[in-house]
């Protein structure tokens, strides 16, 4: 088992079960500096930065388990996940300059359905034209999901900005509006890292994969969080370029 952390992680910390799914099992440590989620992996997701990825489903475990993160394992009550500590660079983006499959991407994404569907219309105006600006961090946590329509899209502008050298036009400060599993992407999104399956977009932009099968992949994630960051995406693209 191979665990992928950011420079944010010690290397021991106590915390407890935060939420349990079928494929992914979170965990709040407690940091000196504030809270901070890493996940327990099934091998059948993506990669997500600051995770431990099985070798198996996460098992038996129950909210509130308290939990033990050593330099080489995690103890959540009477399980044990021993790993290889990584560095999360894989999910670090760097600038990488202007995207070559803009237009094939435009074409791809031109008929998402997003959780901004579910918005009443005057409000679905006027969280997407803040999108992009520095009013964004008005509509932080708008939007059904366990990660909101509007932070998965806020995550999709980032990931843009950050290949292409383009100012971020907004800084999300207060996280406490927002889900806490939320908050733990955009809290990534804003160090530089993302998901595999994010990044493959990202990939393809440029010409190093086939842009449909990554598009497909990123949208599938949840019931609308791949979509809603592929909006963010394309609005970046088409705002901020």
């Amino acid at each position: 088992m191979e665990a992928y952390f950011t420079p944010e992680i010690p290397l021991h910390a106590e915390g407890t079960v935060h939420s349990v799914f079928e494929w992914a099992v979170n965990i709040m440590l407690k940091l000196p500096g504030g809270e901070r989620m890493i996940t327990l992996t099934d091998p059948r997701l993506p990669g997500i930065p600051d995770s431990i990825q099985l070798s198996g489903a996460p098992g038996s475990l129950n909210a509130g388990t308290p939990c033990i993160l050593q330099e080489d394992e995690l103890q959540a009550g009477e399980e044990r996940y021993p790993f290889v500590r990584r560095s999360a660079e894989p999910f670090f983006l760097r600038c990488l300059g202007i995207p070559t499959e803009k237009e094939r991407f435009f074409s791809l994404t031109e008929d998402l359905r997003t959780g901004f569907d579910h918005l009443p219309p005057v409000r679905w105006e006027y969280a997407c034209k803040a999108l992009c600006t520095e009013n964004a961090v008005l509509y932080t946590g708008l939007g059904p999901g366990l990660t909101p329509s509007f932070d998965d899209a806020c995550v999709g502008v980032m990931a843009v900005c950050r290949a292409t050298g383009t100012p971020v036009p907004f800084r999300i400060r207060d996280l406490s509006v927002t889900t806490d599993v939320s908050a733990r992407y955009l809290k990534l999104a804003q160090g530089g890292y993302f998901s595999a399956v994010l990044l493959r977009v990202i990939d393809a932009l440029y010409g190093r994969a086939d842009p449909a099968p990554s598009v497909q992949a990123l949208a599938a994630v949840g019931a609308t969080s791949g979509s809603d960051m592929l909006y963010g995406m394309r609005s970046a693209l088409f705002f901020l370029l």
